[in-house]
C-alpha cells in the first residue's frame, strides 16, 4: 500500500509603488521558513475549544514569553498581521519575532481556493514616515485565543508562524506604498 505524501508550498510577492501608484520594484521567491508556531498552531486547531489539565505545547508570542497552551480556544483572524523587519539574521525554524520589526499592519486580503488548496494572504501599507524603510525579511503574525490553565481561563496572544529573509533588500522610500502577498499551497501526491 503506497501512502499519500503532502507537501507544502509557498511563495512570497513583493510589490513596491510610488506616489502616483506606478509599479517601481517587483520582487518573487519561494517561501522557505514556516515556523514551529505554525506547526503547533496548525496542530491545535483540532483541539479547539478544548482544554486539558496540563499544558499541550508552550508557544513563544512575539515579546519571547512563554504560553503555556492547555487549548485554544479560537483563532482571531481580524487581527491576522504581516510584518515588515530590516533584519538579515538566518531563519531558524525555533524564531517567534523578526530580527527586526519596521512595522506590522493588517492583512487586507485572504482567500482560499478549495480546488487548487491555496491559501493567499495578502496586505498593503504606505510608508508615512520620513524613514526610508530597507525591508529585508517579512512575516505573518496569528493572533490566537488559548487556555491558559486547567481551569479554563484563557487569553490572546500575537504568533510569528512565518519568517522569510528576502534574497536581496526591498527599499521603501517615504511615500511608497509596499504590498506583500504570501501564497500556500497544499500538495497531496501518491
Amino acid at each position: 500500500m503506497k501512502l499519500n505524501t503532502t507537501k507544502y508550498k509557498g511563495e512570497v510577492r513583493i510589490i513596491v509603488k510610488d506616489e502616483n501608484g506606478k509599479v517601481i520594484k517587483k520582487h518573487k521567491q519561494s517561501l522557505r521558513s514556516f515556523l514551529k508556531n505554525f506547526d503547533h498552531l496548525l496542530a491545535l486547531s483540532f483541539a479547539s475549544t478544548l482544554y486539558l489539565s496540563s499544558p499541550i505545547i508552550t508557544l513563544y508570542d512575539i515579546d519571547g514569553n512563554a504560553r503555556d497552551v492547555y487549548g485554544v480556544k479560537f483563532f482571531t483572524g481580524d487581527i491576522t498581521r504581516l510584518c515588515l523587519g530590516s533584519g538579515t539574521t538566518p531563519v531558524s525554524p525555533d524564531d517567534y519575532t523578526m530580527a527586526s520589526f519596521i512595522i506590522r499592519y493588517k492583512v487586507s486580503v485572504f482567500s482560499y481556493d478549495p480546488s487548487t488548496r491555496t491559501i493567499k494572504i495578502r496586505g498593503s501599507i504606505v510608508n508615512d514616515t520620513t524613514n526610508t524603510w530597507n525591508v529585508n525579511e517579512v512575516g505573518v503574525i496569528i493572533s490566537s485565543t488559548i487556555f491558559i490553565d486547567s481551569a479554563g481561563n484563557y487569553s490572546t496572544y500575537p504568533f510569528l508562524v512565518i519568517r522569510d529573509v528576502l534574497d536581496s533588500t526591498v527599499v521603501v522610500e517615504p511615500g511608497q506604498s509596499i504590498t506583500v502577498e504570501f501564497t500556500i499551497t497544499v500538495t497531496v501526491s501518491g
